[in-house]
Formats: structure tokens, C-alpha cells, sequence
């Protein structure tokens, strides 16, 4: 009994998100920066050496062109990887709307302090005691060129239901466009 309840629900669910599903580039951007800006921690993600890296961090939310800025130390494994390729992806889910966004791109080391000062935030002073200041910070930025979402509380749910993202891409004109890769 209690499988059969959970599948009717479950297939009421995919009727229902189904019936939602309009994708388009400016609800995917929409959608996207909800599900940032709702969350106080992402996934950075890097690639060196034949490894594939993941990490934690605290961004600055994102701006209106989905870049996001994270503090570091120079000295860091993150700042090594990128150095050696800066291209990586940044994830954010949102479990409580069973939601996720992930954005690829690339990353760039920011040294200049007038950035260091206005991307720092006030709760990293825990971690970098010299402040915006100090020799052992810099910034991160990633610059977004792809958004891939699921989220099906907002109607984001291309077919085949639950096995495939929306995605947008940023074209060389600097307009977001569906893709499909």
C-alpha cells in the first residue's frame, strides 16, 4: 500500500511539473540567481593534474551578469589549480526546493586591493585576520558562461521529466540562448 501511495504521488508529481515546463533563457537566469541568492554556500569545482576538485566557499552573490566573487589565500590549492586551468564550475543546491544550479566558466585571480576591499566580507575576517588588506587574500571571480537547473518549483523540468537540465548558454553577443549540450 504504502509503495503504491508513494508512486501515484510521485507520477502526480511528474504530471504536474510537466504541465508547468516553459524553458526559456530568461526564466533560466531567473531561476538561477533565486536559487544563488538563497544559499549562504556553493560548490567550487577545479581541474588540474588529471584531478577534478570540489570545495565549499562562501560567494559574494552573484551580480546581474552571474559573476561571483570568493575570497581566498594566494597560497591556497584552489588558486594553484586555477592558475593551471582556469576554467571550473560553481554549484549551488537548493534542497529544501529541490532545486540545484550549476554554472560553468572561468575563474580569474584578482590581486588589486580596491576589489579586495569590496568583495571582502565581514564574517571572513575569522579567517584572513590582516583583512581585504593583508598579503594572504585575494579574490576569486568566476565569470558564468553556461547555467544548467532543475528545479521543478518553478517549472524548470525539460524532458526526458527529472533525467535532464535546462541549460543556457552565453553567445558572443552576450545573450543567453537555450542549448541542449
Amino acid at each position: 500500500m504504502k509503495e503504491f501511495v508513494i508512486k501515484n504521488l510521485a507520477l502526480w508529481f511528474r504530471s504536474y511539473s510537466q504541465r508547468k515546463n516553459k524553458v526559456t533563457p530568461e526564466r533560466i537566469l531567473f531561476a538561477a540567481g533565486k536559487i544563488m541568492r538563497s544559499q549562504k554556500y556553493c560548490f567550487l569545482n577545479t581541474a588540474a593534474d588529471g584531478q577534478v576538485y570540489s570545495r565549499v566557499l562562501q560567494p559574494v552573490y552573484p551580480n546581474s551578469d552571474f559573476v561571483v566573487h570568493f575570497g581566498t589565500s594566494p597560497l591556497s590549492r584552489k588558486v594553484a589549480q586555477i592558475q593551471k586551468n582556469p576554467r571550473g564550475t560553481i554549484t549551488y543546491l537548493d534542497s529544501k526546493n529541490g532545486a540545484g544550479a550549476t554554472l560553468a566558466g572561468k575563474f580569474e585571480i584578482i590581486t588589486a586591493l580596491e576589489l579586495r576591499k569590496k568583495y571582502f566580507v565581514a564574517s571572513w575576517w575569522a579567517f584572513f585576520p590582516a583583512g581585504p588588506e593583508g598579503d594572504d587574500f585575494v579574490i576569486v571571480s568566476f565569470t558564468a558562461e553556461r547555467i544548467e537547473i532543475w528545479d521543478a518549483s518553478r517549472g524548470l523540468t525539460p524532458e526526458p521529466f527529472g533525467l535532464k537540465s535546462a541549460m543556457a548558454v552565453k553567445a558572443a553577443d552576450a545573450r543567453w540562448q537555450l542549448t541542449n549540450s
